[in-house]
């Protein structure tokens, strides 16, 4: 269940729900399915490595470790992950990403139904 965004609008607050969601979509534009899965698992369920992660990921979803491991790489260079020392976990930057884009498509499903 996604919870509402944790911003609360100020000022102009009209407008502050419609940039979020256009936000939202560039950044859903921007990444890959599989990039934006990861965000998503990673935002409620944690690993204790990369590598658990990737074998856990590739298992369940029928994916390519290989194409995990590339899509874990594009997301640390993006700095919305990081990996090592073992754990696998979101950045800050990340965490909010994530959360925008699922407030994204919690809109736009309301809107629909």
């Amino acid at each position: 269940m996604v919870k509402s965004f944790p911003w609360k609008p100020t000022g102009h607050a009209g407008r502050l729900p419609g940039a979020i969601v256009v936000l939202a979509r560039l950044a859903s534009k921007a990444l890959t399915q599989n990039q934006i899965l990861i965000l998503r698992i990673l935002l409620s369920e944690s690993f204790p490595s990369a590598t658990s992660f990737v074998e856990e990921i590739s298992k369940r979803f029928e994916i390519p470790k290989s194409t995990v491991w590339f899509s874990l790489r594009k997301l640390r260079k993006l700095q919305l992950i990081e990996y090592g020392n073992p754990e696998i976990y979101l950045t800050p930057q990340g965490e909010i990403i994530t959360r925008l884009i699922l407030y994204a498509e919690k809109a736009a499903f309301q809107k629909e139904g």
